[in-house]
């Protein structure tokens, strides 16, 4: 029974010490084998993690770039406005150049026109007539 030991614990061993252990039939893997696979796929969890930052910052940098620039046309925008509105108020004549190019202010005692209305009563109603 010792003979018998000793030989199928050296198969044991040989096969543990290989890649895949078989027990009832199904191949288990090695302890070695399974921190292997365990740190590859951490590497390329890392590789995934790194380059999504990486594509994060990218974007925000994009999108800094790209609200600055907008900020940029329409400060450009409003400055045009600005400029063409204080060009049109210039050329507008405001209203005592207005009224100074009309000639109204060259008329000497000028008045408002009243017309003098004269009342008469017929019949209690009152009816007003004007001369003119």
């Amino acid at each position: 029974m010792g003979n018998r030991i000793i030989p199928t614990i050296l198969l044991l061993a040989a096969l543990v010490s290989h890649s895949a252990v078989y027990i009832a039939g199904k191949a288990v893997q090695h302890a070695s084998d399974i921190n292997a696979e365990t740190k590859r796929q951490n590497e390329i969890e890392a590789m995934a993690r790194r380059d999504q930052e990486k594509l994060s910052r990218q974007l925000n940098a994009a999108i800094a770039s790209l609200a600055a620039e907008q900020l940029k046309k329409q400060q450009v925008k409003t400055k045009e406005v600005i400029k063409y509105v204080d060009k049109y108020h210039k050329a507008l004549p405001n209203t005592r150049d207005c009224i100074n190019r009309s000639g109204l202010l060259k008329l000497n005692n000028v008045t408002t026109p009243t017309l003098p209305a004269a009342t008469s009563r017929s019949n209690g109603a009152t009816t007003i007539t004007s001369k003119i």
